[in-house]
C-alpha cells in the first residue's frame, strides 16, 4: 500500500499542519446492480435471463449488506451464479460483448499474516520463532501471488502497479524472514553460527535496500502515489535491520575474515502455511443453455419500440 501525509503551511504568523492521506490499495471488488435482462431480451430464454439477473442481485445484496460475512449463502450463489455465467462466455452463444458487467471496489485488504506479523513484532510475548515463522509465510504468500500475476497481462489498468506492490512486499517480507532467521541462528555457540546469522543480516539489509527502489517505482507507476513512511513491522525493521547488521559484523568481523570458507548464506526454513486456499473446479456449465430446450417468443413491435424510447432516455 502506499500512502503518505503532505503538510502544508496556513497562515502567516501561526503555522498549522493538515496532513493530506494518498492511499493505493490493491482492493476486492463486489458486482453492482446491472440490468442484464435488456441486452440478452430476445437471445436467450426469459427465465435463464431472470436466473442470471435475480442471482446477481442476490450477491450485490448479500456483498453490501454483510460485507461479505454471509460466507455461506454468499458460496452458494456464487456457485448457482458462476455455471450460469459460463453460458455467457462460450463464444458458440455469441454473447460476450453484449453484456457490460459493473463492479465496485470494496475497502477491505486481506493481507492476514502482513497484520499478524505487525502485532507479534509489537508484542513482548511473541517468541522469535513465531516472528520468523509468520515472515516466511508473508514470503511465501506474496512469492506465489507474483508468480501467478507475472504470467499474466498487466499492462491494462492497474496490473503493472499490482505486480509492483506485490514485488515490493515480497522483498520486504523476505528481509524480515532472514532478520529474524539471522538472530536465531546467532544464538549458537558455535562460530559458523555466528558467521551464518551476518550472512542474514547482510542479506536482510540489500533485500531492504532492493525493496525500496521496488517501491519507488510502484509509486511511479500509474496512477501515481505519494511514498508513504514504513508502516506495520516495517516500521520498526527498517530501523532495525541495518543497525543490527553494522553492529554485528563489527562484533564477528574477525571470524568473518579468518573463517571464508564458512561465509554462506543459509537457507531460510519451510513452514506449513496456515493460511492455505482449497482446491477447485469450475462447476459444469448450467443445463438452461441447452439450445434444444430453448423456446425464444418473437419480440412484439409494440414491447420493440418501449426498448427503443426508454434506451434513448438513457443516453
Amino acid at each position: 500500500m502506499g500512502c503518505t501525509c503532505s503538510v502544508y503551511a496556513i497562515g502567516r504568523r501561526k503555522k498549522k499542519n493538515i496532513p493530506q492521506v494518498t492511499i493505493f490499495v490493491p482492493s476486492l471488488r463486489a458486482p453492482v446492480l446491472t440490468d442484464l435482462q435488456r441486452p440478452l431480451r430476445g437471445l436467450i430464454p426469459k427465465d435463464l435471463a431472470d436466473r442470471i439477473s435475480s442471482l446477481r442481485n442476490q450477491i450485490v445484496l448479500v456483498a453490501g449488506d454483510t460485507g461479505g460475512s454471509a460466507i455461506a449463502e454468499l458460496q452458494r450463489a456464487l456457485e448457482e451464479y458462476l455455471s450460469l455465467l459460463i453460458g455467457l462466455t462460450e463464444k458458440d452463444h455469441g454473447l460476450q460483448e453484449l453484456v457490460e458487467f459493473k463492479w465496485k471496489n470494496l475497502e477491505d485488504e486481506r493481507q492476514g499474516t502482513e497484520m499478524q506479523l505487525s502485532l507479534a513484532v509489537e508484542s513482548q510475548n511473541a517468541t522469535l520463532s513465531v516472528k520468523r515463522r509468520l515472515a516466511c509465510e508473508q514470503l511465501s504468500y506474496f512469492g506465489q501471488a507474483h508468480y501467478c500475476l507475472s504470467t499474466c497481462n498487466t499492462d491494462q489498468g492497474y496490473g503493472k502497479k499490482q505486480l509492483l506492490f506485490i514485488k515490493w512486499k515480497y522483498l520486504e517480507s523476505k528481509a524480515a524472514a532472514y532478520y529474524y532467521h539471522g538472530l536465531i541462528v546467532d544464538k549458537g555457540s558455535e562460530p559458523s553460527c555466528h558467521i551464518s546469522a551476518v550472512c542474514c543480516f547482510f542479506a536482510s539489509e540489500e533485500l531492504l535496500a532492493e525493496s525500496k527502489k521496488v517501491f519507488l517505482s510502484f509509486c511511479l507507476a500509474a496512477p501515481v502515489t505519494r511514498g508513504a513512511p514504513p508502516w506495520g513491522a516495517m516500521n520498526h525493521l527498517s530501523k532495525k535491520i541495518p543497525e543490527t547488521a553494522s553492529r554485528k559484523s563489527q562484533m564477528y568481523g574477525y571470524l568473518l575474515d579468518v573463517e571464508k570458507d564458512l561465509r554462506i548464506l543459509p537457507e531460510l526454513p519451510e513452514f506449513q502455511l496456515s493460511l492455505k486456499p482449497d482446491d477447485y473446479e469450475l462447476p459444469e456449465m448450467d443445463s438452461g443453455w441447452d439450445h434444444k430446450e430453448w423456446e425464444i417468443p418473437g419480440q412484439m413491435l409494440k414491447e420493440h419500440l418501449i426498448d427503443s424510447e426508454d434506451e434513448m432516455e438513457t443516453i
